[in-house]
């Protein structure tokens, strides 16, 4: 996708620095038939390149923890990007600006892990429910994006 990524690596710590805006992301074509677990975050990031991006080999996401496909699809458009959802692939067109907006992960906790890190690039607060099943794949999640800068609150609804 051609992104430029500084990294520095000093005393048991690493640095990640990239620019979207100095060198914006291409669309590309990833086959996703060995990388199923991708597929939710490779949406997100595919929301901000140029052009459009094409997830595909993708028709076993459909009999995951959810229908990683279609759930995809939908909370993108909710975010304001433009998809087009077909049996085994998702296309994403770039997004200028994506909304904030009540997040429904249909309990998937890869999805509701992609779309945490959405939710930080929107241009209004999104929300989350249920945010714990995030636990499944990384228990301490919340607590690194918080140690990272995200402002995050927890709210009692």
């Amino acid at each position: 996708m051609g992104a430029k990524i500084d990294v520095e690596i000093e005393q048991n710590q690493i640095t990640v620095c990239g620019n979207l805006k100095k060198n914006p992301l291409k669309g590309i074509n990833i086959d996703c038939r060995d990388i199923p677990d991708l597929f939710p975050i490779l949406s997100i990031i595919a929301a901000f390149a140029n052009n459009k991006t094409i997830l595909y080999n993708a028709s076993t996401l459909r009999l995951k923890e959810s229908d990683r496909i279609s759930v995809v699809a939908r909370e993108l458009k909710k975010m304001g990007v433009e998809v087009r959802e077909e049996k085994d692939k998702l296309t994403i067109f770039h997004c200028e600006n994506l909304r904030g907006s009540v997040i429904d992960h249909d309990n998937d906790h890869r999805i509701a892990l992609a779309f945490s890190i959405a939710a930080l690039y929107a241009n209004k607060d999104s929300q989350i429910n249920n945010i714990d099943v995030v636990e499944d794949s990384f228990p301490d999640f919340i607590r690194v994006l918080k140690s990272l800068g995200a402002n995050i609150q927890e709210i009692n609804i």
